[in-house]
């Protein structure tokens, strides 16, 4: 499966609801994955019988061991690992965001070659206050709308087969602001989706998948001018 690497640069995940439409915060994520895998069958001439699918789940910390063997094989990282600690992030960027691996403030690697978010709705629940002299949260904002996680390290060229998947459903995002003090403020911000669901392969073997994914943030701020 193809996936199309749509990327709005995580606008849904790191601009959330504020008018600026920021993305100076870089937040860390949290990946859960569940996949129903297809098993293959055996026919004896008359029937063929298929076993019970293989049923998996899969952490944050998988999806980094792969990511750093996918990244080294391009040439974009070192090593096949990462360094204990290492996380995967949302990172500001001039167009928006995009995803990498951190280890502390450090940026070991941009992944986005391989991990995208696209907004396929075209509508969005929105609740909350928000001062219009400032722009911030007061104190919060609140976004509900469809988001899609998707994976895909083909170009990779993984000898453990490539791995594509897509995870969509109702992404839930806040903004909370403290009040301004001598022009600065604190933002903490996150975004959440629980329930979502897609399909994918590894190695040309197909799977569903349901999940979660999270991501937080927060940083002090200066009061836009």
């Amino acid at each position: 499966m193809k996936l199309k690497k749509t990327l709005i640069a995580l606008a849904a995940l790191c601009a959330f609801t504020g008018a600026q439409a920021k993305a100076d915060i870089i937040q860390t994520i949290t990946l859960a994955v569940t996949t129903t895998t297809q098993k293959s069958g055996t026919s004896n001439g008359t029937t063929t019988n298929v076993p019970p699918p293989s049923v998996s789940t899969h952490t944050t910390a998988e999806f980094l061991s792969r990511l750093a063997k996918d990244e080294n094989l391009e040439g974009n990282w070192t090593n096949s690992t990462f360094p204990a600690g290492a996380k995967l992030a949302v990172l500001p960027s001039s167009g928006g965001a995009d995803f990498g691996v951190i280890l502390g403030t450090n940026v070991l690697v941009d992944v986005s070659d391989i991990i995208s978010f696209n907004q396929p709705g075209t509508h969005e629940v929105v609740s909350g206050a928000q001062n219009l002299q400032t722009g911030l949260a007061s104190p919060m904002t609140k976004k509900v709308h469809l988001g899609e996680i998707l994976f895909d390290d083909t170009a990779a060229g993984n000898p453990d087969g490539a791995l594509t998947f897509f995870l969509q459903g109702v992404f839930t995002e806040t903004t909370a602001d403290t009040a301004p003090k001598n022009g600065a403020y604190s933002e903490m911000r996150t975004a959440k989706m629980t329930n979502g669901t897609g399909e994918g392969s590894k190695g040309g073997t197909p799977f569903i998948c349901t999940g979660m994914v999270s991501a937080t943030g927060k940083a002090t701020l200066q009061v836009p001018q």
